[in-house]
């Protein structure tokens, strides 16, 4: 079984959906979606979640550490 990511970053699923973990909290998640209500309007969609909406998307790819430029 794979295991929800607990490491503060972003990750991306299958989709190309972004999911990005925050530090603490019940809605731990940004979740990240390209919504094309029309062709000419490329917006993106973004909601907090739980872990249990995370499951649901597994695996996800690691495509940032969640560390600044700086850090």
């Amino acid at each position: 079984m794979m295991q929800i990511p607990d490491a503060v970053g972003v990750y991306e699923d299958e989709d190309g959906d972004l999911w990005i973990r925050f530090g603490a909290g019940k809605d731990r998640w940004l979740h990240l979606t390209q919504w094309h209500p029309t062709p000419i309007d490329r917006s993106w969609m973004s909601e907090f979640v739980t872990d249990e909406d995370v499951a649901e998307h597994l695996p996800l790819k690691r495509v940032s550490d969640g560390k600044g430029k700086n850090a």
